[in-house]
């Protein structure tokens, strides 16, 4: 009697142990710790109150598995510095500024720049009014930080003689969107910041950009695969 006693606690914490290693609801062959074949329906969801939140992700197959939320690495506007720009007779003036982001794992990143440009007149501080042919420009580069060269990705480029293309309100913008699939380490992002005149313009030309303040930016996010 004793010896079928044992046998069937035995017999039973075998079964405890079986049944709760998988849960089947709508299934009596579950695959997962809890296999659904069916609908779920969750009550009562709090908002995320953390940016380390992750998304939730369903295959073709039904399988579930975490994703991490996007994560905003550099979202600069104060660490641009206010600079006036000059150019006479095709001399070429620019501004290089340098960021750094470390990513912990692949992802594709955004990257966001923009700069505004004030006060454009002549070099001597005159209006322009001499129909040459002048130019403002916004440069996006990047490297990993190992690397000794950026790598060009795009720019924004206007040209103009007395009226100026984006004006709003005697500001001027340029604007730069560019998406890069990154491995993960740290890199380093340059955004540049130029000006130039034609080759026979001696009145030149000059910018301050960011004169008002609020127009550069920089924001890189990381959108992790």
């Amino acid at each position: 009697i004793m010896c079928n006693k044992k046998a069937t606690l035995v017999f039973f914490i075998l079964l405890i142990n079986f049944s709760y290693a998988q849960v089947g609801v709508g299934t009596t062959a579950p695959t997962k710790d809890l296999d659904i074949n069916g609908e779920l329906r969750i009550r009562n969801v709090p908002y995320a109150t953390s940016s380390g939140n992750a998304i939730l992700s369903v295959d073709t197959s039904g399988n579930v598995s975490k994703l991490r939320s996007p994560s905003l690495l550099i979202d600069s506007k104060s660490s641009f510095p206010v600079v006036t720009l000059s150019s006479v007779n095709s001399s070429l003036a620019v501004q290089y500024d340098a960021f750094s982001f470390t990513l912990d794992q692949d992802a594709l990143v955004s990257i966001n720049c923009g700069a505004s440009i004030t006060d454009m007149l002549h070099a001597d501080g005159s209006s322009i009014d001499d129909g040459n042919p002048k130019r403002y420009v916004l440069l996006l580069y990047y490297k990993l930080s190992t690397d000794a060269t950026y790598t060009p990705l795009n720019s924004d480029a206007r040209s103009f003689t007395s009226t100026v293309s984006g004006n709003t309100n005697g500001i001027y913008n340029t604007k730069i969107y560019e998406y890069l699939q990154l491995t993960s380490g740290t890199y380093d992002v340059l955004i540049g910041r130029q000006v130039s005149s034609h080759a026979s313009d001696s009145n030149g030309f000059m910018a301050t950009f960011d004169g008002n303040g609020t127009g550069n930016l920089l924001q890189v996010i990381a959108h992790y695969n």
